[in-house]
């Protein structure tokens, strides 16, 4: 059974290579190295609670897992509109910004989702120019865009996709299945009371996924 706890993993800005495979290890500045998990957008679908919010979910290579992620309207629309391939013919604000850094010479290769604290995650982005290799903070919605025009990768790191994820085909007894629910839909009451929307919205997808295993 998987627990929601709620912790954040910082990097500091590296060059040390990554290597392009379904699971990475890699360390920034001085801290140890951390397994990272290739996903890939599953779906997006909007938020019957709150109609400027979104719900971005991933989904890992091997199919194992889901991971939800909330977004706003103006993230959205472009990520939909890319998925859909119906991309306006004049260019938006991140097709720009992607030119941009073409045109410097830097390629836009990955991204890897460090943490998850209070409802915010963070990323980091990796480019690449030449022999040089950057990573910069994130937010993932915004790389996700970026990584749909330069068809690049995306990964999570192990804790974080335990924490936030939820497993597919995990079978829970009813008894334990009963009690997690009434504690879930419990916490989900002070979350949206307390106007903690974003982690309400995980919480409720890790509901729904239980009664879907009743």
């Amino acid at each position: 059974m998987r627990r929601r706890i709620f912790g954040q993993e910082r990097f500091g800005a590296t060059h040390e290579p990554v290597p392009e495979t379904g699971r990475q290890h890699f360390c920034a500045g001085r801290e140890t190295a951390v397994e990272y998990i290739e996903i890939k957008i599953k779906k997006i679908v909007q938020e019957t609670e709150a109609e400027n919010c979104y719900r971005l979910v991933f989904e890992d290579t091997e199919k194992t897992f889901r991971m939800p992620v909330v977004i706003g309207a103006d993230e959205a629309r472009p990520l939909i509109a890319l998925l859909d391939c119906t991309e306006k013919r004049r260019p938006r604000t991140h097709s720009l910004f992607y030119d941009f850094v073409r045109a410097a010479g830097y390629e836009i290769r990955c991204m890897h989702i460090t943490g998850f604290e209070q409802g915010i995650f963070t990323a980091l982005l990796t480019f690449e120019g030449g022999e040089e290799r950057l990573r910069l903070d994130c937010r993932p919605s915004d790389a996700v865009i970026l990584l749909l025009l330069s068809k690049g990768k995306m990964y999570v790191s192990r804790e974080v996709a335990e924490r936030v994820g939820r497993l597919l085909h995990a079978r829970p007894s009813s008894a334990s299945l009963t009690h997690r629910l009434r504690v879930l839909e419990d916490r989900l009451k002070r979350l949206v009371a307390e106007e903690r929307y974003e982690e309400a919205a995980v919480l409720r997808d890790e509901i729904n996924a239980a009664k879907a295993q009743s």
